[in-house]
């Protein structure tokens, strides 16, 4: 059975900025069924200061991780301050050690 991942990195220029990412990201992940455990962490990059998101989450339904993609790039088109790379992913690893297929980058800076 072939899971389905999305993953970002998300850079922005303040840490509200950042928190209210974050917070829109588990809003929208309220009602969604996951796979395993879902990553997401907040941090401060200890070299450029800046504050930041990781985000690995898996689902076992494809149109969940196509609605919170969708979702997250109408979010990142009315952001302005950050950096941000979200993918989706089909997770084959789990079916004798296939490699991860990546379907779809979006990356924007601004």
């Amino acid at each position: 059975m072939s899971t389905f991942a999305l993953m970002a990195e998300i850079t922005a220029n303040t840490v509200v900025k950042r928190d209210n990412i974050y917070d829109y990201i588990q809003t929208q992940l309220s009602n969604k069924p996951v796979w395993g455990n879902t990553e997401m962490g907040k941090d401060i990059d200890k070299e450029t200061g800046e504050p930041n998101i990781t985000i690995l989450i898996r689902f076992t339904q494809r149109p969940h991780l196509d609605d919170l993609f969708q979702k997250a790039k109408d979010r990142i088109n009315m952001l302005t301050g950050v950096k941000i790379k979200v993918s989706k992913h089909v997770c084959r690893h789990d079916e004798g050690n296939q490699p991860c297929i990546t379907e779809e980058i979006y990356s924007i800076t601004r």
